[in-house]
């Protein structure tokens, strides 16, 4: 809702909403991403507040993902190609866009505060903070372009030279930032806890991080970039990937918690 009249307007942010083709590339990179977020233990903002919470093992996730992102220009992996925007213009489909996102906002911001009242905990609704985080990452957006930290580890693995730094120098910084403000908001909340990484741990991040690494060669993009960018763009890709993607955690998720009570079971 912030992104799409920006473009409209300007310019400037007239590409920020990319879309892609669908492809049987869009569905195997959003299960590949499945898989390393669960071998990982969290997706791409798990991973952050992992990290704001002290636990350094999940550092390793960053070079997995350059690794997993290497196989694209190694193993030549197809891609989707960039197609036009159903919502570039201001159309029906953009307009119609707009307003269902807005009814689902309400409708979130309803049901949040209802279920916040029915529990009679403390603190603002849960729909207070996502307003938040997207707002916030819209402004980022306008400021300084998409600013998913997994295009790092991509122009990383296409471009590993001094230029890099100037290609992603904001990138890293603006990282960094989030990571120092993951950490002040875990301190506040006094849950930050410095946990030193196991050898386990530490591969079972790196591992994950290599089959996420490939998914957002394929998608393009993590889940983070599927939900700033893809699905407000109305990608195609975007459109199959996130459903993939989350059909493969559920199952993988639910089969390990069958397992585990078949083996608990007397």
């Amino acid at each position: 809702m912030v992104l799409l009249p920006a473009g409209w307007f300007s310019e400037r942010w007239g590409g920020l909403l990319p879309s892609h083709s669908a492809a049987w590339t869009s569905a195997v990179g959003g299960a590949l991403f499945g898989i390393g977020a669960v071998i990982n233990g969290a997706c791409n903002f798990g991973t952050i507040d992992k990290l704001g919470c002290g636990e350094t093992r999940y550092l390793m996730l960053f070079p997995g993902l350059f690794v997993g992102a290497s196989f694209g220009p190694i193993l030549d992996l197809p891609r989707p190609d960039v197609t036009g925007s159903l919502i570039g213009d201001i159309n029906l489909i953009s307009i119609g866009w707009i307003v269902f996102c807005l009814a689902m906002v309400i409708a979130f911001w309803i049901a949040s505060v209802r279920r916040k009242q029915q529990r009679g905990t403390p603190g603002k609704p849960v729909a207070a903070y996502l307003s938040v985080i997207g707002g916030l990452g819209a402004v980022i957006t306008l400021a300084i372009g998409p600013w998913h930290y997994t295009r790092i580890a991509v122009s990383a693995s296409e471009n590993w030279s001094s230029s890099l730094f100037i290609e992603v120098g904001e990138l890293i910084g603006l990282f960094c930032a989030v990571i120092v403000g993951a950490v002040i908001a875990s301190i506040q909340k006094d849950c930050f806890r410095l946990q030193w990484p196991t050898f386990t741990g530490a591969l079972t991040c790196f591992v994950g991080g290599v089959f996420m690494g490939t998914a957002i060669l394929l998608i393009p993009g993590g889940n983070e970039g599927m939900i700033f960018s893809g699905i407000p763009s109305l990608s195609p890709s975007a459109a199959i990937a996130y459903p993939a993607m989350c059909a493969t955690i559920a199952i993988l998720v639910w089969t390990s918690s069958r397992m585990e009570r078949t083996a608990t079971a007397p």
